[in-house]
């Protein structure tokens, strides 16, 4: 989550440089507030519980938001393993039934990391060849091959530069 938020304070300054779009990136002035009033950077086990409700109201008003979803993600993994999978079943029924919803597909594929991380590879990968200009299923990539089984560092680091470029 950290290198989500501090990808997308970076990405506006190199997109300037290289004169591509940010839009992807470009938080939502009202979330972004939010974050900051709340204090929702902090990801300690022991804050979790105080921002479950804080992040299902931001959620319940901003639905497709990217870090928006991505901390209610966060905070769903925390908790015990029905709140996982509950979260993994809302995002597989948003990815159905809106097929041609980009970021529905990639919630759903970041959903399921560390559960089923092979089928979220897949998924991430299958949103490249589709749309390759979508950047986030290449930071989700990053992520996943920068630890763990999956680990290959070369490729994180061809990830990280597929979405940064």
């Amino acid at each position: 989550m950290r290198v989500l938020i501090v990808v997308c304070l970076l990405l506006p300054s190199l997109a300037i440089a290289k004169n591509s779009p940010t839009d992807s990136c470009d938080p939502n002035p009202k979330v972004e507030k939010a974050f900051i009033q709340n204090d929702l950077s902090n990801n300690h086990m022991d804050d979790v519980p105080r921002q479950k409700p804080i992040v299902a109201a931001l959620l319940a008003q901003y639905p497709d938001d990217l870090l928006v979803n991505m901390q209610y993600q966060l905070l769903a993994k925390t908790g015990i393993r029905a709140e996982r999978d509950t979260m993994i079943e809302k995002y597989r029924k948003l990815a159905e039934q809106n097929p041609n919803r980009i970021e529905y597909q990639y919630f759903y594929a970041k959903a399921l990391v560390d559960t089923d991380t092979p089928k979220a590879m897949e998924l991430m990968k299958s949103i490249l060849a589709s749309n390759p200009v979508y950047p986030w299923p290449h930071l989700g990539l990053a992520d996943i091959y920068s630890w763990g089984r999956f680990a290959d560092a070369p490729q994180a680091v061809q990830e990280l530069n597929s979405f940064l470029h």
